[in-house]
């Protein structure tokens, strides 16, 4: 998006709901950026088609601010940006009918709290498939109709990213999300032969690599 701002801005909003259906929170990331690809540390705020105030935000070093919101599917939302004396108006975009979402709501350690959002256009009787991969491995699986929620335990999933695929009832992946699990999948063990050496005395380590579950790994 630009307009005729001597910017020439780029903004763009990362739904990860954005949904018609009344009642509903959507959530998402806006992004803005100068003409030259650098990002705009700036305060907003999202209006509806009356000129009403939605919810105040302010963009951090990258660019981005989360913006969350009940909406309506009837209006249309501005995120208005305060650049020194200029605004700079982007309307975000309306509401697929015809889409299947996925979305993480919470994350704990234990566990991961998604919801499946079907709109209106899609059969309310619609069956979904979950799943969750990382690399060729599955660690996770459920199905649902509908419009639902589901809670993933996550204790036996491996740490680093894990994505999360919503497959609809012709197996075809109509949405996908990727978290981030906090955990080591490794475990480091180094032990050195003496406590303590003399000034350039050889030293003799031994180094162990073990899995989480205290499977030997090799490794260079």
């Amino acid at each position: 998006f630009a307009n005729n701002n001597k910017l020439n801005p780029y903004i763009h909003f990362f739904a990860e709901r954005l949904t018609g259906i009344p009642g509903i929170i959507s959530t998402g990331v806006i992004e803005i950026k100068d003409g030259n690809g650098n990002p705009l540390a700036i305060n907003g705020e999202l209006i509806n088609s009356k000129d009403s105030l939605i919810t105040s935000f302010k963009t951090n070093s990258f660019g981005l601010a989360r913006l969350t919101f009940v909406n309506d599917a009837a209006e249309k939302y501005t995120a208005i940006f305060h650049l020194h004396d200029d605004t700079i108006n982007y309307q975000l975009p309306a509401a697929n009918n015809s889409s299947i979402q996925l979305s993480v709501t919470n994350q704990t350690a234990k566990t991961i709290k998604a919801f499946v959002t079907l709109e209106d256009a899609v059969p309310a009787d619609m069956h979904t498939t979950i799943l969750a991969v990382q690399h060729d491995s599955l660690y996770y699986a459920a199905t649902g109709t509908g419009n639902y929620g589901i809670t993933i335990p996550i204790n036996n999933f491996p740490g680093g990213i894990v994505k999360l695929l919503l497959f609809d009832d012709n197996k075809t992946l109509v949405s996908e999300r990727e978290i981030y699990i906090p955990k080591e999948n490794a475990v480091l063990e180094i032990k050195p032969d003496k406590k303590k050496y003399l000034t350039r005395e050889n030293v003799g380590v031994e180094i162990k690599v073990r899995d989480a579950n205290g499977k030997p790994l090799t490794s260079v």
